[in-house]
């Protein structure tokens, strides 16, 4: 879904609408396990358990990203120009950096508990050897999606997934509580690398660091920088409310970032394929304009309708589940807001980013992330819930530095897409104030509503044409 003209690059959008086909199976199977884990966590531990695990993911989450060094980033928009033995001397140092980044951050763990939990720094070390274990397959799945390849990473995800939720069933039968979690979590870690790596043989190779490595490391690293100051706020609004309100809040929050993350894959899918397609249509302004436009439709429509659906799984499962979760249903209108809007420019910022336009990156995602950071460190005295919606909702004023940036590239329109966005989230938000029946009717009419506008209408049959086009030429080639 990002080439949009067949003639122009028919190859490539093959490629490209492949690629997607098969990560949009893998997420919507995934999803369907990412549910019976959702489960087994709602009705295993707390809220505020929960919240232990959430504060870990959130520290070693940015702590992986960031000593990955931006060499995943490197290896996918120059795989034509580097060989297998570059590679693994790369991938030795980011290894290397990993295992530092690790080591360094436990004791400080240790040092300094965020939490007035005990546990924390245990639970914080045993969810950090799962994402240890996870990016040792960094490298090597950097190097199958450069060409593309998504089938091995795919497959891989879905049956980690699946262990995971078995892992974590037996655990939680044995009245295993948070430690389960851990546990289950280096489990599956550890069957998604050895099947990443059973696919493709690429071992770090121990090497000095030679002029190359140093301007690799460089190229990345420059160009993840705007990434790595994004996801500060995904790293310090756990901490700061923590700090402020306690670990409930933030476990309920988690859980909602966990359904959504796993079940908004639409998203994950453009991003992910952007990158390596944009890279090669740069040059071609039409283009480029057309798939920035045809991306914040598409995305605008089919993410709408996924969370308007996903707000009724939530509504029913905080109204029949259990007491120690209230305040899903509250939380989920900002949290669709803020990954709505997103979706909208995000493979703006894609184009950005192989446009060279770093400075704008970099000063729409100081805003952002100053704004959230600073609303939501008003938690302590406005309250979690309305601190929390105020700064989605104040953030989203760093947009405009974006939206004038990509109009210097076509006439962008971004007012039907982010009506349509906004359309579904005030339907979540006032399905807070009904009855489940209502809420239900409600909701359900808001997605016929959307259905019916030519915006959603005309991004939902240019994807089933791009399937059905896909389909076809497989067929031939047979």
């Amino acid at each position: 879904m990002i080439i949009t003209d067949s003639k122009a690059t028919p190859d490539l959008k093959n490629k490209v609408v492949s690629g997607m086909a098969v990560l949009f199976l893998r997420h919507v199977i995934g999803l369907l396990i990412s549910i019976a884990s959702v489960a087994l966590i709602y009705k295993g531990v707390t809220a505020k358990e929960y919240g232990l695990i959430v504060l870990s993911q959130s520290i070693w989450f940015y702590v992986c990203t960031v000593t990955s060094l931006g060499i995943d980033v490197f290896i996918i928009k120059e795989s034509e120009h580097i060989d297998d033995n570059f590679i693994a001397k790369v991938f030795f140092l980011q290894i290397l950096s990993l295992l530092i980044g690790y080591f360094f951050v436990s004791a400080f763990i240790w040092w300094v508990n965020v939490s007035s939990d005990s546990a924390f720094p245990r639970v914080a070390s045993l969810v950090g050897i799962s994402y240890v274990i996870r990016n040792l397959a960094l490298v090597p799945n950097s190097r199958l999606e450069s060409q593309l390849n998504y089938a091995p990473s795919g497959l891989a995800e879905i049956k980690s997934q699946v262990i995971y939720v078995v892992t974590l069933a037996i655990l939680f039968a044995f009245h295993f509580k948070t430690y389960a979690i851990c546990v289950a979590m280096i489990v599956s870690s550890s069957c998604y690398t050895l099947q990443i790596f059973s696919r493709l043989k690429i071992f770090p190779k121990p090497t000095r660091l030679s002029p190359q490595i140093i301007d690799a490391v460089k190229f990345g690293m420059t160009t993840q920088a705007n990434t790595w100051l994004w996801q500060v706020k995904d790293f310090a609004v756990p901490q700061i409310l923590a700090v402020l309100v306690g670990t409930e809040f933030v476990g309920i929050l988690g859980l909602v970032n966990q359904i959504t993350q796993k079940l908004s894959f639409i998203r994950q899918i453009v991003w992910r394929v952007s990158l390596s397609a944009i890279s090669k249509i740069k040059y071609d302004s039409v283009q480029l304009l057309k798939s920035i436009q045809f991306s914040a439709n598409t995305q605008a429509a089919i993410l709408s309708i996924i969370f308007l659906v996903l707000g009724l799984l939530i509504r029913c499962i905080e109204d029949y589940g259990s007491p120690n979760w209230k305040g899903i249903s509250q939380i989920f209108p900002a949290v669709a807001l803020g990954m709505l809007v997103n979706g909208v420019f995000s493979v703006g910022c894609a184009a950005l980013m192989i446009l060279g336009e770093l400075r704008v990156l970099f000063w729409f995602h100081f805003i952002f992330v100053s704004i959230y950071i600073a609303v939501v460190s008003l938690a302590g005295s406005m309250g979690p819930l309305y601190a929390f919606y105020g700064a989605e909702l104040t953030a989203c004023v760093a947009y405009l530095s974006l939206w004038t940036a990509l109009r210097k590239v076509g006439p962008l329109q971004v007012v039907k897409p982010l009506l349509v966005a906004l359309i579904a989230v005030g339907s979540l938000a006032a399905s807070n104030f009904l009855t489940l029946p209502s809420t239900i009717v409600l909701l359900t009419l808001t997605i016929l509503a959307l259905t019916a506008t030519s915006t959603v209408r005309a991004s939902l049959l240019h994807v089933c044409s791009d399937i059905t086009q896909l389909i076809k030429s497989k067929k031939e080639s047979v």
